[in-house]
């Protein structure tokens, strides 16, 4: 019973585990990629109207600068993905931590319920002797009273 508890818990736990994992997940993608796309589409718009404004005697130049822009943006985007990872990481560790402590709780509980149905069962164990007593004493007793009568 112990046993069958316990692998129901660690069952219950982990699916519950891995869908707050997958749903963090779904969630970060689904931010990552708008934000890129957005931040793409604002970058191509604003790419064009520098390219309608200045002259093509410039473009060597806004070529390298816009290289060295996407460079810097690459380079933040990495950055915050790498925090983002960080910080999935570190909310599935406290999980991990909170229902641990969870587990540990229904563990207690679960053994004060065993306990409790030990002593239930010995208790009920005891009363079944005193009635079986009982009963043998009665039988006696009417033996007894047949005898006197």
């Amino acid at each position: 019973s112990e046993t069958r508890m316990i692998e129901e818990m660690d069952s219950r736990i982990n699916k519950a585990v891995r869908a707050s994992e997958t749903r963090m997940i779904e969630e970060m993608d689904s931010r990552i990629n708008k934000a890129v796309r957005v931040s793409e589409t604002r970058m191509a718009e604003e790419m064009k109207q520098l390219e309608r404004r200045l002259d093509f005697r410039f473009s060597r130049r806004i070529n390298q600068c816009v290289g060295k822009t996407a460079a810097q943006i690459l380079h933040k985007v990495d950055k915050r993905i790498a925090g983002t990872e960080e910080f999935l990481l570190d909310e599935m560790e406290r999980y991990d931590r909170k229902n641990e402590q969870r587990f540990h709780e229904l563990t207690k509980r679960v053994e004060m319920c065993e306990d409790i149905y030990r002593v239930v069962n010995t208790e009920k164990t005891a009363v079944d002797e005193l009635l079986k007593s009982n009963d043998d004493m009665e039988k006696r007793l009417s033996v007894v009273e047949k005898k006197l009568a």
